[in-house]
């Protein structure tokens, strides 16, 4: 061993014994599920990474993340470095984020003293401090390239690595966080339109443990929006691109049984507009047999119960009716 060394092992194979596992202890050792936070977007002491183009809505998304993981009793602490105050007020209001004390957002804005903004990696020592001080919390970095101080090169190994990526890695695996990464979509091929995953050195690919991609990105009105999530790396389980929908303030995952975001939100504005009717309430079987009609859309039965199990936190109510049965209010636009 290293003459410097201050522990004390007889031999090279004593420290082994120490410091390693064996083969027979990794098969025959309990087996652990993986500890999803929320399934497959964050696991616990990860660090994954979010990259989509300029615009795709990977702020909003994170955000919305962010909730889902404050409502489940997480400590989350979103540190932004891109997004102005006024701005994320909005957001928080459009997504109608749970009202807690445990999910805090942290950014540049005024009133704050130099020395309370959000540093850089730099500082490493102020985020140690939050990991140790919240029990291991979720924190999230919106974007990857401010938090590396003046003069960061991405596309130089070495730059990423000792300024991005190496303290991101530590946070993760030696004091427990668990990270959520925004970082910017590589450039477009002009040859064949293809978009590398992410922008900058494959150091910042090789470091995360899951990476997820926003891609062929459509909006479809002001209010609304479609995308795919893609995994392009996972060190813990890959999965199927997962279509998504964005429409007045919500996220849904476009299921196999609707055949596009389009249809989901026709059959959301169909089924709220029907609801409109009736305020005293419709039950589940009534509204799918209404919406079968060629007049209100002629969708399939098992997309319109889907969507009123699923998709209209902010369209309508459900509560439990007569003998059991499921009755869909809806909720006044304000």
């Amino acid at each position: 061993m290293h003459k410097e060394d201050k522990r004390k092992y007889e031999n090279a194979l004593e420290f082994l014994k120490k410091v390693c596992k064996t083969s027979s202890q990794l098969v025959h050792g309990e087996t652990k599920p993986i500890p999803y936070i929320i399934k497959p977007y964050l696991i616990r002491g990860s660090f994954t990474l979010m990259t989509g183009k300029i615009g795709t809505m990977k702020s909003l998304f994170s955000l919305h993340i962010a909730g889902i993981a404050a409502e489940k009793g997480e400590n989350v602490v979103y540190i932004d470095k891109e997004n102005g105050i006024h701005q994320i007020e909005s957001r928080a209001k459009l997504l109608g984020l749970p009202p807690v004390d445990n999910l805090l957002y942290w950014s540049d804005r005024p009133g704050l003293e130099l020395d309370e903004q959000p540093p850089t990696f730099e500082k490493l020592a102020i985020y140690r401090e939050i990991v140790k001080d919240l029990d291991k919390p979720i924190l999230m970095f919106d974007t990857l390239n401010r938090f590396g101080g003046s003069g960061v090169d991405e596309n130089s190994v070495k730059d990423t690595t000792t300024k991005l990526t190496n303290p991101l890695i530590q946070l993760c695996r030696r004091h427990g966080a668990t990270l959520w990464v925004i970082h910017q979509a590589g450039k477009s091929s002009m040859d064949s339109g293809f978009t590398r995953s992410y922008r900058g050195s494959s150091e910042i690919g090789g470091a995360c443990d899951q990476g997820f991609q926003i891609i062929d990105y459509k909006q479809l009105d002001p209010d609304q929006a479609s995308f795919t999530i893609d995994c392009f790396k996972s060190r813990w389980r890959s999965f199927s691109p997962i279509r998504m929908c964005f429409d007045t303030g919500e996220f849904h995952e476009v299921p196999k049984q609707v055949t596009d975001a389009m249809e989901l939100v026709a059959i959301k504005q169909s089924i709220w507009k029907y609801l409109e009717k009736f305020p005293s309430g419709c039950r589940k079987q009534e509204i799918i047999q209404a919406l079968k009609s060629k007049s209100l859309g002629n969708f399939s039965g098992v997309a319109v119960e889907y969507v009123l199990d699923y998709c209209g936190k902010n369209f309508w109510t459900k509560t439990v009716g007569p003998r059991n049965s499921n009755v869909y209010r809806y909720i006044p636009k304000i």
